[in-house]
């Protein structure tokens, strides 16, 4: 099985031919089930968590890939977290979320991400439910994370 290991495999200057496709079948999965179900927008926190995970990234050999989809994941949680906390208050995630960018652009784990998280979290509506959109990002986050680390295993 090696060719399938060749096919997810990152090569220099290019992109691994399934990341795209692993990625895709990540985000919609949440989505076309959430709609399935008669909850579309229940849904969304799910889709997002796949698509920051995926956005991060993995890299290095498998191992290196794992603790960081891993690491990933808890960043989208947490900073999904802490935006939430901030919906509703303009003033203070104005004031708030250039830090965690400088923050995220200082550090290596938490990159882009951290702010991305944030500020998405800090727009949505203060009713939102704060915890369960971060367990529900996180849940997208592993589900991208294992149809990004799957192809890996086989050998």
């Amino acid at each position: 099985m090696s060719w399938l290991r060749r096919m997810f495999a990152e090569s220099e200057g290019r992109a691994a031919p399934f990341y795209g496709l692993a990625t895709a079948i990540g985000v919609t999965t949440p989505l076309a089930i959430g709609a399935l179900a008669g909850h579309a927008a229940d849904s969304v926190p799910a889709g997002l968590g796949a698509f920051y995970v995926a956005f991060a990234g993995p890299r290095g050999p498998y191992g290196a890939r794992a603790r960081s989809m891993l690491v990933a994941v808890a960043v989208v949680t947490v900073f999904t977290w802490f935006g939430g906390l901030l919906a509703g208050r303009p003033v203070l995630a104005t004031l708030l979320v250039p830090f965690v960018a400088a923050a995220g652009a200082a550090l290596p784990w938490p990159g882009p991400t951290a702010a991305l998280c944030t500020l998405i979290a800090a727009v949505r509506p203060p009713t939102s439910p704060v915890f369960v959109n971060g367990v529900l990002e996180a849940a997208g986050g592993l589900w991208v994370s294992v149809l990004l680390l799957a192809p890996w295993i086989i050998d």
